[in-house]
């Protein structure tokens, strides 16, 4: 809760409604139930934006450019409609304060990034909430006041923290990378390695490396009620459901202004991007989900049959019950895993692309217990990403209060750089629980911070677990809920990491594990059981390559020979 919203709350008489969907089986539920209802609207969605464009595309077309906003939305949609249900339920007469001004805010953002911050917004779910309770019957009475809630959505630039050196180089390699590339060379795009892999990879592929940066296209914001309100119409059907109700009242009020009223502008801006015109495949590992002209791109690619393959960049692929697949995963000819297959006629399994040709060495004596700290997660999500988070941090302090005295002397955390974004005050509520700690702020490189590390925590399910395994540093991770969040594919992976206890389900056990064995590590860390549980996990979820760019060309060039 931020401090305007409790200086609003201090002069009512109030209760606060229960969290909704944190339970492991209902967020299930509320998947499949999502998963059943977009496969039942998104037709209807592509058919409306077909008739608005005069185009005649299927269905996978606009799923590559507005897919996983379409998801994150139904997800959100979700999330509101069974808060203000349970509500209804909680409370027999219920009121929600509404701004007087109902048409002072806009809900549509320009594209599906700042879909995606918006949905953080106080006032931007506030106009919301308003705008769903006018689709269904909620008994909700609204009381409307002028007052003021302070708004925190960021715009991309917002967010982003510029190194001008590097953009300066980035452009330079732009202008003169490509002067000898060819129109059918491969596109590769964010793979999610580093500069060298990349150049690595492109002379493998037996063609002059060439990196593409975003010309910085600024979209101006026309919105159009009219065609959005005709779009609603056309959309609307009559449901016993109230989410599919609301999902199919809210999606034109809230798409993204490049997908319908700049579109075409979009179309321009992708063919100043100085894409290859007939490029043999394209590959990226995250350029599918926010770069608008990168996923129009491919899109009419796909269309003249161009491979299209994506790259893992993260955990929760292949593993998480809530996530898999995902858009991008149905989407794509091929995806490049770093290790695991669900399914082989999509899945071709390499390394942990993010290492590849990594030089790595700690240093003789690292001294620090580094403890990896998670960010608030958007509420995009079905459950309530916020009382989640406050429930994750609460397990922070006590993982720390539970460390030896001598070890918090040791301990630095390392916030994410997001988490200023959030305000969730993570600075000062570390500063506040005990100034002593250590903290980085997420600025420092990581690596730069594991080369000093004796032993590294991950404080969530994360990909900086998948590595730090990977890389042989002896790690520990612990969260709550066990395995609930996991495919039963995965599941029995996991567990072998429970089992010698690489992973744990409480803060207070792992703590005390670390207490245990800090003074000899390796005795622990060096076992045969965990070396065994580390390198079958590892094959599978965290894989290296002795020759890395060799495997990746290969299993590159083999997507386009199938």
């Amino acid at each position: 809760m931020n401090e305007v919203t409790r200086e609003i709350l201090d002069e009512c008489s109030y209760e606060i409604l229960s969290p909704y969907g944190l339970d492991p089986e209902q967020k299930l539920t509320d998947h499949r139930f999502v998963r059943s209802l977009e496969s039942k609207v998104f037709p209807d969605f592509c058919a409306v934006l077909n008739s608005i464009h005069g185009t005649h595309m299927e269905d996978r077309y606009w799923k590559i450019i507005t897919g996983s906003w379409f998801r994150n939305t139904i997800n959100l949609l979700v999330n509101r409609v069974r808060t203000l249900q349970l509500a209804t339920t909680e409370f027999e007469k219920l009121s929600v304060m509404g701004h007087i001004d109902k048409n002072a805010y806009q809900l549509a953002t320009l594209n599906s990034s700042d879909a995606t911050w918006a949905s953080n917004d106080d006032l931007w779910n506030h106009f919301l909430t308003l705008e769903i309770i006018s689709l269904f019957e909620s008994g909700i009475n609204i009381e409307f006041e002028e007052f003021e809630i302070r708004s925190k959505k960021f715009t991309r630039e917002d967010r982003q923290q510029y190194n001008l050196k590097h953009v300066i180089f980035r452009k330079l390699l732009n202008a003169f990378s490509g002067v000898f590339s060819r129109e059918t060379d491969a596109l590769l795009i964010s793979t999610y390695m580093s500069l060298k892999a990349e150049l690595l990879l492109h002379l493998a592929l037996r063609q002059t490396p060439k990196w593409l940066v975003s010309p910085g296209t600024t979209f101006e914001f026309l919105y159009s009620d009219e065609l959005r309100s005709k779009a609603t119409k056309v959309l609307a059907v009559e449901s016993k459901d109230t989410v599919e109700q609301v999902v199919r009242g809210m999606l034109f009020k809230l798409i993204p202004v490049v997908y319908l009223e700049q579109f075409a502008q979009l179309k321009e801006s992708s063919k100043r991007r100085n894409f290859p015109d007939n490029p043999k495949f394209i590959f990226t590992s995250n350029s599918f989900e926010y770069d608008e002209e990168f996923k129009l791109f491919c899109a009419e690619k796909m269309i003249k049959k161009t491979r299209i393959i994506y790259g893992q960049h993260g955990n929760s692929y292949g593993t998480s019950r809530y996530f898999s697949p995902s858009v991008e995963e149905e989407t794509c000819d091929k995806f490049i895993t770093w290790g695991w297959t669900l399914d082989p006629n999509r899945d071709t399994p390499v390394f942990m692309l993010r290492n590849a040709s990594l030089k790595f060495k700690r240093k003789k004596f690292p001294a620090k217990l580094l403890l990896i700290e998670l960010y608030e997660d958007h509420r995009r999500n079905t459950w309530d990403t916020n009382y989640d988070y406050r429930v994750f941090f609460g397990q922070q302090l006590e993982f720390c209060e539970t460390l030896r005295g001598d070890l918090k002397s040791q301990l630095l955390v390392r916030l994410s750089p997001h988490s200023i974004f959030f305000g969730s005050g993570d600075q000062s509520s570390w500063a506040n629980y005990d100034p002593i700690i250590q903290l980085d702020e997420g600025y420092a490189p990581i690596f730069s911070l594991l080369e000093d590390s004796k032993f590294v925590v991950h404080s969530y399910d994360s990909t900086g677990m998948l590595e730090t395994l990977s890389m042989n540093i002896p790690t520990l991770a612990f969260w709550r809920d066990g395995l609930t969040h996991l495919n039963e594919t995965a599941k029995a992976d996991y567990q072998s990491l429970v089992d010698v206890g690489i992973i744990h389900f409480d803060p207070v056990s792992a703590a005390m594990h670390i207490n245990s064995i800090w003074d000899n590590i390796d005795d622990w860390w060096e076992s045969q059981e965990v070396r065994t549980a580390r390198s079958v996990f590892c094959q599978k979820y965290a894989r290296k390559s002795k020759k890395p760019i060799r495997t990746l060309s290969r299993a590159l060039l083999q997507t386009i020979e199938s």
